[in-house]
C-alpha cells in the first residue's frame, strides 16, 4: 500500500489517488493554523498531501476530554473507548499507507509519536521547524531530512530516493542529510 493507490480490490472504496503520486502525510498540531497550507503547497507541486485529520479543529482533543469527563469515565477509559480506537485507526491507517510524513512544528506528543512511528516503518520523514529552536534536541537525527521552510522541504522532497531502502541506513546516511 505504500504507493497509496487504494482501490475497491484493497479496501471497498474508490480509488483516491489513481496517478500514483507520491503520498506525504503532514503531520502537526490541531492550532496550526500552516498545516492545510502547507498541504496545499505539497499537492501543487504534486503529491498526495494527507491532512484530514485536521478537519476537526483545534479544540478536537478539548471537546473529546469534556466529553469523557462528562460520563464519568479516566483517560484509561477514554483512551480505550470507541472514539480513541476510531481516530486512532483513522490515522494509523494513513499514516500506513502514505510514503513519508512530515513534521510541521510547532507540535505535541502525538506528533512525535506519528512521526517516530514512521521512522520505524523505515519511511521518509521529514520536519520543518518554524524558527530556530530555543533549545537543540539530538533526536531529530532520526529523520531524514530537517528543513526550516516549506520550498525548503519541496527541494528535499524531489531530493531523496524513493522507495526507501528496506535495510536499516548506515549512519553516514545520518551525515548526508538524504
Amino acid at each position: 500500500m505504500g504507493d497509496c493507490l487504494l482501490d475497491r480490490a484493497d479496501c471497498g472504496v474508490w480509488a483516491m489517488n489513481p496517478r500514483k503520486r507520491r503520498c506525504v502525510y503532514v503531520i502537526g498540531a490541531l492550532a496550526n493554523p500552516m498545516v492545510p497550507e502547507i498541504a496545499n503547497r505539497l499537492d501543487r507541486e504534486g503529491y498526495e498531501a494527507f491532512a484530514d485529520w485536521y478537519s476537526p479543529g483545534e479544540e478536537a482533543d478539548l471537546k473529546w476530554q469534556a466529553y469523557e469527563y462528562k460520563r464519568g469515565r479516566t483517560y484509561r477509559e477514554a483512551i480505550n473507548g470507541y472514539h480513541a480506537r476510531h481516530v486512532f485507526e483513522f490515522d494509523k491507517f494513513h499514516l500506513d499507507r502514505c510514503d513519508a510524513g512530515v513534521l510541521v512544528l510547532p507540535a505535541g506528543k502525538s506528533g512525535h509519536l506519528e512521526l517516530g512511528y514512521l521512522v520505524g516503518k523505515n519511511k521518509r520523514t521529514f520536519v520543518l521547524f518554524d524558527q530556530e529552536p530555543r533549545k537543540f534536541d539530538v533526536m531529530y537525527r532520526f529523520v531524514d531530512v530537517v528543513v526550516f521552510s516549506v520550498g525548503e522541504l519541496v527541494v528535499a522532497l524531489k531530493h531523496v530516493t524513493w522507495p526507501r531502502n528496506t535495510k536499516p541506513r548506515p549512519i553516514a546516511a545520518y551525515q548526508s542529510g538524504l
